[in-house]
C-alpha cells in the first residue's frame, strides 16, 4: 500500500514538473500554439521512446490568472509493431487541465481545478515471447524503478494542501491482447469522475466509474469468456488523522460467463457494497454490514482486515446470508448442470453464517467456520414415488486448509419424512478435505408398507410393516468405498413389527415382532478366527415360505451370526452362527418337521482340502423332534448331535466329497414307515461317524417283536462308497427277544442292483406242487459284517428258539452262521450254515445242522423235508439225535433244485415207539414177527446220503424186543422205493429177507433170502462228517473270495 502511495506521489510530482516546463517555455517563448506545439513534441520525444503526435497545444495564464490552463488536442503515442491494430499505443482526443499556479508556487498547495481526458483509447499488446508495446514507456521510467528498489521509505505528504476538482475521463476504450498467455480484454466506453482534497492530515476522495462493456477471454486448451455490461463503481472516503472511512459500491447488472462455449452466467446481477473504516498507517480496516448481492441472494460481512508489514493479510470476518429461497437459487444453476435438476422440485429456505479468521499469505489460509440451516424443505423427484418432506438441516463446518490442520463438518440436525416415515441424522466428518473420517447416527421410524413404492420393480421385492432403526457408523470414506469392513466401525438396532417381505412371489418372511442388531467389527472374540461382523436376530414368531411346497415357523428365535473377513475371495469366509429356538415347524412337499427347545452352533471355515471351499462344524440339541412324510413318521427326544463336513473336490462320491464327521445321542426314537410292517422304536442310540468308520457306542432297538441292542464298529466306508472295497464291521447283537423273520425282511436285498430273474433251471422240486417265483431274502452285497449274537429268545417263522449264541457273518452277498448254538422245546441245536443269493431264483444254501435229544415228531415239523428224505421216521415216536449236512441251490420260493442237492444225514435213537400201520403190519407178517412182540424199538442208527433225487439208506440195525433186522436201500424223491430188510436175529429157526419195492401208495413185498448174515452189525460210515468238512471248506472259500 505504501508503495502505491509512493507511485502516486511520483506521478503528481511528474505532473507538476511538466507544468513547470510549460511555464518556463511560456516565460522564454511567445505563448502561441504554433510555437508551443513543436516544443512539447520535442520534449515528449526525449522522455518517451516512441513516436509522439500532437495536433495542438494551448496554454493560458494571464487571462485566467491565477489559474494556469493547458489544453492538448489529439495526442497519440505510436510504436510500429507487427500487429498494425496495436501500432497506436495510446490516443487522447482532448486533454485539458487547470491549476492554481499562485498557490502552487507560493502557498505550497496543489489546486487542480480541472483535468479532463476525452475520447481516450489504448491498445496494449504482448507477443508470444513476452515483448510488449508498452516497453517503450516503461523503459523510460527504469531509473525511477531502480531508485524505488534501493529504498522503500515511509510516504510523506509533499504539500500541505492538495485540492483535486473536476478530474474526469470520458469515453475510455482499451484493447488488450496477450499472445503469450492467450488473454484478450476489451474495455468499452469507460467514464470516470474523480474529486477530492487533502489538507495536512485530513481529506476526502470521491470516485465514480461507469463501464458500458468489459470483455475478457482466455483461450488455451479451453476457452473461458466473461462479458459485463453497464457496470458502475463508486468509491467515497473521508480521511482524518490517518483514518479513512467510506464506502465502495460495485454494480454489475449484467454478467455473462462462458466456459468451453457453454454459458454458466447469463445476464445475472451482482452488487457489492462495502463500508469501511481503517487506519492508513497500520492498513487495518473495519468492515461493517458489507453486502454482496447476487440476484437478490445476499451475504453480509462484518469484521476487520489488515495488511501487515511482512505482506501477510490478517482478518477476522463474519458473514451471514439473508434467507435464501431454494427455488430461486436453483434458477441460478448454470445450464450445464440444470439437466441434473430435471424432474426435481426442491422447496425451502436456507441461511448461511460463519467467520473467517487468521492469516492469508503464500503458505497460510484463514480458518473458516460456517453454519448452514435449511428449513421447511421439500423434495420431489419424478423418479421417486413419494415426496421427501419436512426437511430440516443444521450443519457446521470448520475449514482449515493450513498444513497439519484438519477441517471438520458437523451435522447438528437433519430430519426429514417420506412415505409416512421419519429420519433423524446427526454426525461429524473429521478432516473432510482429506481422509474424511465420518461418524454418523441415524434414527428412523419406517412405514415399510408405504416405502414399498420406492423399491425398484426389477428387484421384485414386496415389504410391509413398520421398522424402528437406530444406527451408528464411524469410517473413512476411502474405507467405505473400498468396503474395508475391518476399519468401518458400526452398530445398529432395527425393531420390526408386523413385518412381511416377499421376493419374486416365491420367498416370504413374516413376523409380528423381530429385532435385528449388527456391529462391525464384532466385539466378541473366539480362538478360531478374527470376527468382523456380528449380527443378532430375535423374533417371536417368524414364518418363512418358499413357493407352494416349503413352509416353516420359528417361535422365540435367538440367532447370533458372526462373520470373518468375507471380502477375501481367495478363500472361504469364516462364520459362527449360534441359535436358540422355542419351536420350529417346517414342511417340504409332503415332509413335515417339528422340534422343540432346540439350540446349537454352526461354524463355517475354509476346507483343509481347498481353501476356496466350505468346511462346516455344527451342533444341535433339542428336547424333541418329529418328522413325517407320506410313507414315514419319525419321533425322537433329547437329541444331541455334533457334525462336521469339509468339501473335498478331489472326491467324486456324494458322501465322501463332504467328508462328514458326526456324533449323535438320541433318545426314544420311534420310526414308522410303509416299507416296514412294524414300527422301529429306539429307546437310545449313541454313535460316532466319520468318513471311514461308524462306532455304535450304545443302542437299543425295538422292531415289532424284536428287542435288541447293537454295539460295534463299521469301517472302510470310504472304499465301500467308491466301490473299491467292502464295508467292514463287527457288531455285538444282544437281545431278549428277536424275530428273525422280521429282521430278514427289513434288510432284504440291500446292495442288490438287479431284480431280473434268470431263466429257471428245469428241475423237479421236492414238493410236488408247481413252484412260483417269490421274493426271497437277498443277502446284502458289498459288506463284510460280523455279528456276534447273544439272544435269549428268537422266533423264526413258527419256530421258537432260546439262548442263541454264535457268529453271523454277512460278506458280499453271502450269509454265514458259524457254530450258532441254541435251544428249543424240541431239542438243543447247533447250526453252521451258508446262504448265498446270487440271483433271485438261484439261491444257494449249505448247512451243518446238529440236533440233540430232539422229538422226532417236532423235528419233522421243524424240517418238513426230512419226511421226504426218510419217510420211515414218521412211523417212530420218541427222541433221537439228528445230524444233517447238505448243500443245494433253490428257487426264489426256496424250493430245492433237485439236480443240485447234495446231503448226508445221521439219525440215532433209543427206546422209540413204532406206530402200527399197514406197512409195518405187512412186514411183520412176511418176516413172521411174533404177534406178541411189542412195537418198541430198542435202538436205531441210520446214515444216508442224498444225491440229486436219490436217497441211499446205508445198512442200519433196528432192535425190537428179541428181533433185530438190518435195513438198506434207496428211494427217490418221487416216493418210489427199493428197500431190503434182513432179519439178523430172531427166536425162530428161520431168518427171512424181504424186498420192498414200488410207490408208497402201491408197495410190493417179496420174501427173499437174507442179504445180511446172522447177527450182522453194520459199520458206521460217518458220511455226515465228510459233508461237514466240505461245508466248512465252502464257508472258508466264500470268506476269502471277493476281498476288495
Amino acid at each position: 500500500m505504501r508503495k502505491s502511495y509512493k507511485i502516486a506521489g511520483i506521478s503528481i510530482l511528474s505532473l507538476i514538473g511538466v507544468v513547470l516546463i510549460a511555464i518556463s517555455v511560456v516565460l522564454w517563448v511567445v505563448l502561441t500554439p504554433e510555437k508551443l506545439t513543436p516544443i512539447v513534441k520535442k520534449q515528449a520525444s526525449k522522455m518517451l521512446n516512441c513516436e509522439v503526435a500532437v495536433d495542438t497545444v494551448n496554454l493560458t495564464f494571464f487571462s485566467t490568472f491565477p489559474k494556469f490552463c493547458l489544453k492538448i488536442d489529439k495526442l497519440s503515442l505510436v510504436n510500429s509493431i507487427e500487429k498494425e491494430k496495436f501500432d497506436t499505443i495510446a490516443y487522447i482526443g482532448e486533454c485539458s487541465a487547470s491549476i492554481n499556479l499562485s498557490k502552487f508556487l507560493f502557498d505550497d498547495e496543489v489546486e487542480l481545478n480541472e483535468l479532463s481526458l476525452k475520447n481516450v483509447g489504448a491498445n496494449i499488446y504482448t507477443d508470444s515471447l513476452g515483448n510488449s508495446n508498452l516497453d517503450v514507456i516503461l523503459n523510460s521510467f527504469s531509473d525511477e524503478k531502480t531508485k524505488e528498489k534501493k529504498e522503500d521509505t515511509a510516504f510523506e505528504m509533499p504539500y500541505k494542501n492538495i485540492d483535486l476538482e473536476g478530474i474526469s475521463i470520458e469515453n475510455l476504450n482499451v484493447n488488450y491482447l496477450d499472445d503469450k498467455s492467450m488473454l484478450k480484454a476489451i474495455l468499452y466506453n469507460c467514464n470516470i469522475d474523480i474529486d477530492g482534497n487533502i489538507v495536512e492530515d485530513e481529506g476526502k476522495a470521491n470516485l465514480k466509474m461507469y463501464l458500458d462493456s468489459v470483455y475478457v477471454s482466455i483461450e488455451d486448451s479451453i476457452k473461458i469468456e466473461s462479458h459485463m455490461k453497464s457496470t458502475f463503481f463508486t468509491f467515497n472516503t473521508i480521511y482524518k488523522n490517518k483514518n479513512a472511512k467510506g464506502t465502495t459500491e460495485i454494480y454489475l447488472p449484467h454478467i455473462n460467463v462462458a466456459y468451453d462455449n457453454v454459458k454458466y452466467l447469463k445476464d445475472n446481477a451482482l452488487n457489492f457494497k462495502i463500508p469501511f473504516d481503517g487506519d492508513i498507517d497500520k492498513l487495518h480496516f473495519l468492515i461493517k454490514k458489507a453486502i454482496l448481492n447476487f440476484e437478490k441472494q445476499e451475504i453480509e460481512f462484518n469484521g476487520w482486515g489488515e495488511l501487515k508489514n511482512n505482506g501477510d493479510i490478517g482478518m477476522d470476518m463474519a458473514f451471514e446470508t439473508n434467507k435464501w429461497d431454494i427455488p430461486s437459487v436453483l434458477t441460478l444453476v448454470p445450464a450445464p448442470f440444470s439437466d441434473m435438476l430435471k424432474g426435481i422440485d426442491i422447496k425451502g429456505s436456507s441461511e448461511i453464517k460463519g467467520t473467517a479468521k487468521g492469516i492469508f499469505n503464500d503458505s497460510l489460509m484463514p480458518k473458516v467456520d460456517v453454519n448452514l440451516k435449511y428449513n421447511n424443505g421439500n423434495l420431489r423427484h419424478s423418479e421417486i414415488p413419494c415426496d421427501i418432506q419436512k426437511i430440516e438441516l443444521d450443519a457446521d463446518a470448520s475449514i482449515n486448509l493450513n498444513k497439519g490442520e484438519i477441517s471438520v463438518a458437523k451435522i447438528n440436525k437433519f430430519t426429514a419424512s417420506a412415505c409416512s416415515s421419519t429420519f433423524d441424522v446427526k454426525g461429524t466428518v473429521n478432516d473432510f478435505m482429506n481422509t474424511m473420517l465420518c461418524n454418523f447416527n441415524i434414527k428412523s421410524n419406517l412405514n415399510l408398507t408405504k416405502l414399498q413404492r420406492i423399491i425398484p420393480k426389477d428387484l421384485d421385492v414386496k415389504i410391509a410393516g413398520k421398522a424402528k432403526a437406530n444406527l451408528t457408523a464411524k469410517f473413512k470414506v476411502d474405507d467405505a468405498v473400498n468396503l474395508n469392513l475391518q476399519k468401518i466401525y458400526s452398530s445398529g438396532k432395527i425393531n420390526l413389527s408386523n413385518f412381511n417381505a416377499t421376493y419374486a412371489d416365491t420367498i416370504n418372511i413374516e413376523s409380528p415382532k423381530m429385532e435385528i442388531t449388527i456391529k462391525t467389527p464384532s466385539s466378541l472374540r473366539n480362538k478360531k478366527f478374527k470376527e468382523l461382523v456380528e449380527t443378532h436376530i430375535n423374533g417371536e414368531n417368524i414364518i418363512c415360505k418358499m413357493g407352494n411346497n416349503i413352509n416353516s415357523s420359528m417361535i422365540d428365535l435367538d440367532l447370533n451370526i458372526r462373520l470373518g473377513d468375507f471380502m477375501d475371495t481367495t478363500k472361504m469366509a469364516r462364520a459362527i452362527c449360534k441359535y436358540k429356538l422355542g419351536n420350529l415347524t417346517a414342511s417340504v412337499d409332503d415332509m413335515n418337521v417339528s422340534t422343540n427347545f432346540l439350540k446349537g452352533e454352526a461354524f463355517i471355515y475354509p476346507s483343509k482340502f481347498d481353501k476356496r471351499e466350505i468346511g462346516l462344524e455344527c451342533s444341535y440339541k433339542s428336547n424333541s423332534i418329529a418328522l413325517s412324510t407320506s410313507d414315514m413318521d419319525v419321533k425322537a427326544e433329547n437329541i444331541d448331535l455334533l457334525a462336521s463336513v469339509e468339501y473335498n473336490p478331489k472326491q467324486t462320491s456324494d458322501i465322501l466329497i463332504w467328508n462328514p464327521i458326526i456324533t449323535a445321542d438320541f433318545k426314544n426314537w420311534i420310526i414308522k414307515t410303509n416299507s416296514l410292517k412294524k414300527e422301529i422304536d429306539i429307546p437310545t442310540i449313541n454313535l460316532a461317524l466319520d468318513h471311514n468308520s461308524l462306532d455304535i457306542n450304545d443302542s437299543r432297538v425295538i422292531i415289532g417283536e424284536s428287542d435288541f441292542g447293537l454295539k460295534g464298529n463299521i469301517s472302510n466306508i470310504s472304499e465301500y462308497i467308491d466301490n473299491k472295497g467292502l464295508l467292514v464291521g463287527e457288531v455285538n447283537f444282544t437281545s431278549d427277544k428277536t424275530n428273525i423273520t422280521e429282521l430278514m425282511d427289513m434288510v432284504n436285498g440291500i446292495g442288490n442292483d438287479s431284480t431280473e430273474i434268470s431263466e429257471p433251471i428245469k428241475d423237479t422240486a421236492i414238493n410236488s406242487k408247481d413252484t412260483v417265483e417269490d421274493n426271497p431274502f437277498m443277502v446284502p452285497k458289498g459288506v463284510f459284517i460280523t455279528i456276534n449274537t447273544d439272544v435269549s429268545h428268537a422266533v423264526y417263522e413258527d419256530t421258537n428258539v432260546d439262548d442263541i449264541a454264535g457268529t453271523l457273518i454277512i460278506k458280499d452277498g453271502v450269509l454265514i452262521l458259524k457254530q450258532v448254538g441254541f435251544t428249543s422245546e424240541a431239542a438243543e441245536m447247533q447250526l453252521t450254515a451258508l446262504y448265498r443269493s446270487d440271483r433271485r431264483n438261484h439261491l444257494f444254501a449249505g448247512f451243518d445242522f446238529h440236533l440233540l435229544n430232539i422229538d422226532i415228531e417236532k423235528m419233522i415239523k421243524m424240517i418238513p423235508d426230512i419226511d421226504t428224505m426218510v419217510p420211515m421216521l414218521k412211523a417212530f415216536d420218541g427222541k433221537a439225535e439228528f445230524h444233517f449236512a447238505a448243500e443245494t441251490y433253490m428257487k426264489s420260493n426256496y424250493d430245492i433244485k433237485v439236480s443240485t442237492l447234495r446231503a448226508a444225514a445221521a439219525i440215532e435213537g433209543k427206546d422209540l415207539i413204532l406206530f402200527d400201520n399197514d406197512t409195518f403190519s405187512t412186514m411183520s407178517k412176511k418176516l413172521m414177527f411174533s404177534k406178541k412182540a411189542k412195537n418198541k424199538v430198542d435202538s436205531i442208527s441210520v446214515e444216508m446220503t442224498i444225491f440229486r433225487d436219490e436217497i441211499d439208506i446205508y445198512p442200519f440195525l433196528v432192535s425190537m424186543d428179541r428181533w433185530q433186522a438190518v435195513l438198506s436201500g434207496r428211494h427217490n424223491l418221487d416216493m418210489s422205493f427199493d428197500y431190503h430188510v434182513s432179519v439178523t436175529k430172531c427166536p425162530l429157526p428161520i431168518r427171512l429177507g424181504l424186498d420192498i419195492k414200488g410207490n408208497i401208495d402201491n408197495l410190493d413185498y417179496k420174501l427173499v433170502p437174507c442179504k445180511y448174515k446172522n447177527l450182522y452189525k453194520p459199520n458206521k460210515r460217518n458220511v455226515t462228517q465228510d459233508n461237514t468238512l466240505k461245508l466248512k471248506k465252502i464257508i472258508s472259500d466264500n470268506l476269502k473270495k471277493n476281498v476288495k
